[in-house]
């Protein structure tokens, strides 16, 4: 079993060994390559998401602990992801996947 580093960094030697194997897989090497490609790009942009989320929440935390309406907070929370949802799926050509609910 390779690790999944090793082939990202060193994806021209394990094209050339698994061709010296008599093995071709350059569509799903380049296909790996993709996917791993497009995980990068999501990581920071699913990070900002989860600080949002915190600080959303904080707010929320201290809003009702000072006795007030904290809905506003869900409303302009709930407009953010909105806007993050539809320039995803503009950027992506497709709807984002759905979540598992297990």
């Amino acid at each position: 079993m390779l690790d999944p580093a090793f082939v990202r960094d060193h994806l021209d030697v394990v094209r050339e060994r698994l061709a010296a194997r008599g093995t071709r897989m350059d569509a799903e090497l380049d296909a790996l390559a993709a996917l791993d490609a497009e995980r990068r790009t999501l990581i920071p942009k699913v990070e900002e998401l989860k600080r949002q989320q915190n600080a959303t929440g904080e707010e929320v935390a201290r809003a009702k602990k000072a006795g007030q309406d904290a809905s506003h907070l869900f409303a302009a929370s709930k407009a953010r992801g909105e806007r993050s949802r539809r320039s995803r799926r503009n950027s992506t050509g497709s709807r984002p996947a759905a979540r598992d609910s297990c």
